[in-house]
């Protein structure tokens, strides 16, 4: 049996059913490289979750604090929306920050996350990306738009980046019920058009204020919630004239709501983050 010394400390977090592992390394020495991250997030064998978060000191003077964000299959991601507010709950809870707001460092860049009506937290998640290089993206139409064959026949994809790529498919709901994800994500990625994967969203469109959504996240699979992803669908939709500047995102999980303004403005996303349990994972 491993010692109780060679074992590491987690809690276990989640906003909207999105769940995460975060490592605490500002007050624990950890080296992600040496943990078998994808037996930890293993749900019936380990702890279990979407993603696991490492929290650890900023380098850069303009950062409070960073975050590093890694799949249920061990790969590293630029950006989780619904990870940076469990973080910052984190932070406000069990290191007693008292600052309103604290700005993250991720692989995406930097991250704005500040204390929202009751328990809720509200993250700045900058610009949309809809230049294909910068997403990125092999091709892309004019109106920011990929055409992809799947078992569904020709699919069309409205295509950006919040920090990690996207691709929304505006459907039905009764489509939206009964569609295979899953195959749809797998004919995506096929297409080889993302060479760094992307997350598929599929997406109706109730009202001018509300759309309800499934994501399927690369290197998670389908999940309860998606920050980013939830981004992606109202952003999508506003471009297409289809919602206004204000509106609620449902996911299986529950609902987030989404602001956005115009091309220039940052997107902005307001949810819940809480704890779950707090553990002791041994580990060689």
């Amino acid at each position: 049996m491993t010692a109780a010394s060679d074992a590491i400390s987690f809690t276990k977090m989640q906003g909207l059913g999105n769940d995460f592992i975060v490592f605490d390394g500002l007050t624990e020495s950890i080296n992600v490289d040496q943990l078998p991250l994808a037996d930890m997030a293993d749900r019936h064998t380990g702890i279990g979750c979407d993603q696991i978060l490492l929290l650890s000191h900023s380098e850069r003077p303009d950062c409070d604090y960073r975050y590093r964000i890694f799949n249920a299959d061990g790969s590293e991601v630029q950006q989780c929306g619904n990870g940076a507010r469990c973080i910052a709950r984190y932070l406000w809870t069990y290191h007693l920050d008292s600052e309103q707001s604290l700005l993250l460092e991720s692989l995406a860049g930097p991250i704005r996350v500040s204390k929202a009506e009751g328990d809720q937290v509200s993250v700045d998640m900058g610009p949309p990306i809809f230049g294909a290089a910068d997403i990125p993206v092999s091709t892309l139409n004019e109106d920011g738009s990929l055409i992809i064959m799947s078992p569904q026949g020709e699919v069309r994809l409205d295509v950006l980046s919040m920090g990690n790529p996207h691709a929304v498919h505006f459907v039905s709901r009764h489509v939206a019920e009964n569609l295979n994800l899953s195959a749809l994500a797998q004919s995506v990625d096929e297409s080889q058009c993302f060479p760094e994967g992307c997350n598929v969203g599929l997406a109706v469109i109730d009202d001018r204020n509300h759309i309800t959504l499934r994501v399927f996240e690369r290197g998670v699979g389908e999940t309860r919630a998606c920050g980013s992803g939830a981004c992606a669908a109202m952003v999508a939709a506003r471009r297409r004239g289809r919602v206004d500047l204000q509106c609620q995102v449902c996911l299986p999980g529950g609902t987030l709501q989404i602001q956005w303004r115009d091309p220039s403005a940052s997107v902005i996303m307001i949810g819940d983050a809480t704890t779950v349990f707090q553990g002791r994972y041994p580990h060689d």
